[in-house]
């Protein structure tokens, strides 16, 4: 049991209310081009935190 940040190249939408009817289970969909610009960022066992803005 375990999320992640990954991409979803199967999505044509991304944010708004799309994850009422087509969310995930926890892991955070993400466009790949921001997913190479996150996994650049980020280490293994950095804490993220996200927010609802």
């Amino acid at each position: 049991n375990s999320c992640g940040f990954h991409d979803a190249s199967w999505r044509s939408n991304f944010g708004g209310s799309i994850y009422i009817n087509n969310g995930s289970h926890g892991c955070v969909n993400l466009p790949s081009w921001v997913a190479a610009d996150f996994y650049s960022c980020v280490e293994e066992g950095m804490p993220v935190i996200i927010y609802y803005s």
